[in-house]
């Protein structure tokens, strides 16, 4: 047994490194399979399904004017706090040629995250190849392969509006790399250095945290080639100045978030600060015993009476602790082991909520800060291989093979919860049923599959947990719409208004006014929406319908054939028919 494993190790290290990156892409493949036919789900829905602009690609140097929500109503516009120009330019490129078929977009991100995995290993290869190690290769390739089928990055590679983690991450890779190619040769290469700009570049417009690129590749200098600093500052520096100048200056967006109405978005520094054990336990756990698995997750402590603080911080500090003590006594490469622990912690804290974030826990964002993980546990590997203790090295194997095996499991059985709105927020719901999130996202799915009764439910429980849940104002406004009770309806929609205008809103009351009240009424009111959401199409086939029945036809027949142009769909053919004749 111990010479099988001996033998399956030095013929790893013996592999070329081309045969290494087949098998990760073999792997990859077979677990991520399952992804490649699941549908939409979530925040695709305004960032892929109702956002007209990706259909074109002219569009793409808006992208960069702008953030990453449709606005809805037809607008061809974008809204929101993010900046990510990035995401709706690979989203316009996947649309030309596939459509809105969700296939190209999950092939994209399993492509992108087996890329990644690839990138880890070299990574991780060349850093331990600085310090001439033995079994370098072999290391990298167990930390890259754990990487790969970690089941917490399946909510980065089944969610399609999680691109930006795959491709941030991409571009740190790739830049950390580039940056250590620089740093070992003796003349200063320009080419190198743009490729550095560019991908520091690249990661900032893919999302807020490549920040992190300009972090590692300035930590990677100072641990490793001071003398190389200088350049590495001034490329960095010039696309972090590209970038500022981009989103402050020709988006115009400042580094505010409006956040949705999750707890710990509005809680105090207090209550936020109570709540930082309960978050670093839950990623501790998601990183080794990754069993349940779920989105939302928008639990709070606000007060030290809470078990999940004064339980849960000195059980933190204890395994912080403990993992130190082992990690010095083994007498790993301290500075490797600084680098990855610094990229672990550094990116770790980002998500902690110490500035708020709109959820408490979100596996995607373990993304980066895994790759510092299994840095670790490369180190921990080749150390072990190098002993020459064939025990050890048994041992290390057999846990290793547990570990793949587990991960691999889970994550696959994941994937299938993905398949679609309903499979994904009913299981979830589940785990988080206090997340107004969660719930009215559950509620929608439910009522598309025609089970109304229970949506409403959902959407009514949801209301509990976020009573100022706009989408879930508006959402239970339809229920009681559809039932009859127009009264409560509108009330729903008004005070939705209210918190922030959104076009379906307004496309909701001016159905009410169009089947409740006088044409004369329902004019006035579409009279004060149409000016916010010109380019809806509902709106102007109902202000063309009010019209008709109030007598002027051709005014009427004008907003029928704009509504037409907005929306050329048989149902709003036959609805405007009679107006157009």
């Amino acid at each position: 047994m111990k010479e099988n494993v001996i033998s399956i190790i030095r013929k790893i290290e013996n592999s070329a490194s081309v045969y290494l990156v087949t098998y990760l892409i073999f792997i990859g493949i077979i677990v991520y399979f399952r992804v490649l036919f699941n549908g939409f789900v979530w925040d695709d829905q305004d960032q892929i399904l109702n956002n007209p602009l990706i259909a074109h690609l002219e569009n793409i140097s808006y992208f960069f004017t702008a953030s990453t929500f449709s606005t809805g109503g037809g607008q061809l516009a974008l809204s929101g706090a993010f900046y990510r120009p990035l995401l709706d330019v690979v989203f316009s490129l996947t649309y030309s040629i596939w459509g809105l078929n969700p296939f190209g977009y999950h092939l994209f991100d399993v492509s992108l995250h087996i890329t990644n995995s690839i990138l880890i290993f070299f990574l991780i290869k060349n850093l331990l190849d600085l310090r001439k190690y033995k079994f370098s290769r072999t290391s990298a390739f167990f930390a890259s392969v754990l990487f790969l089928v970690q089941p917490a990055n399946v909510e980065s590679v089944a969610y399609v509006s999680a691109t930006t983690e795959l491709m941030y991450v991409f571009f740190i890779l790739v830049s950390i790399i580039t940056a250590l190619k620089f740093c070992l040769k003796k003349e200063i290469s320009i080419l190198n250095l743009l490729v550095i700009f560019l991908t520091t570049l690249g990661s900032l417009f893919s999302k807020e945290s490549g920040v992190f690129s300009i972090v590692f590749v300035i930590m990677l200098s100072l641990i490793f080639f001071r003398k190389k600093l200088i350049p590495l500052l001034v490329s960095c520096g010039l696309s972090a100045g590209v970038y500022s100048f981009f989103r402050f200056h020709v988006a115009t967006l400042s580094a505010d978030q409006n956040l949705s109405p999750i707890p710990i978005a509005h809680a105090t520094l207090v209550q936020r600060l109570l709540t930082v054990p309960y978050e670093l336990f839950s990623y501790i756990r998601l990183i080794f015993y990754p069993v349940t698995l779920h989105i939302s997750q928008v639990d709070l402590i606000t007060n030290i009476n809470d078990y999940r603080f004064y339980f849960l911080l000195p059980v933190v500090l204890l395994i912080f602790i403990s993992l130190g003590i082992i990690l010095l006594r083994s007498k790993v490469d301290r500075k490797i082991l600084i680098f990855f622990s610094l990229w672990f912690l550094l990116s770790l804290s980002i998500v902690l909520n110490i500035i708020p974030l709109d959820f408490t826990i979100e596996e995607r964002w373990l993304y980066l800060p895994l790759i510092g993980v299994f840095g670790i546990f490369s180190l921990i590997f080749i150390k072990i291989l190098n002993s020459n203790n064939s025990r050890n090295t048994m041992l290390t194997f057999l846990c290793y093979l547990l570990f793949f095996v587990f991960f691999f499991l889970r994550t696959f059985i994941r994937t299938i919860d993905w398949e679609n709105p309903l499979t994904l927020f009913g299981h979830d719901i589940i785990l988080s049923a206090n997340s107004s999130e969660l719930l009215n996202n559950y509620g929608v799915a439910l009522y598309n599959d025609g089970q109304h009764e229970k949506a409403k439910e959902e959407f009514l429980q949801a209301i509990k947990f976020a009573p100022n849940n706009l989408w879930t104002l508006n959402n239970i406004g339809s229920i009681y719409a559809q039932e009859g009770d127009y009264n409560s309806a509108k009330s729903y929609y008004e005070k939705s208004i209210k918190l922030s205008p959104t076009s379906a809103a307004y496309e909701n009351i001016a159905l009410i006014y169009s089947l409740t009240d006088t044409p004369t009424n329902t004019i006035n009111f579409i009279n004060q929406a149409l000016p916010i959401f010109p380019n809806s199409a509902k709106l102007n086939q109902l202000m063309a319908l009010a019209l008709f029945a109030n007598g002027k036809k051709e005014e009427a027949k004008e907003y029928a054939q704009k509504s037409l142009q907005l929306d050329s769909s048989q149902e709003n053919i036959n609805a405007l028919n009679q107006v157009l004749q």
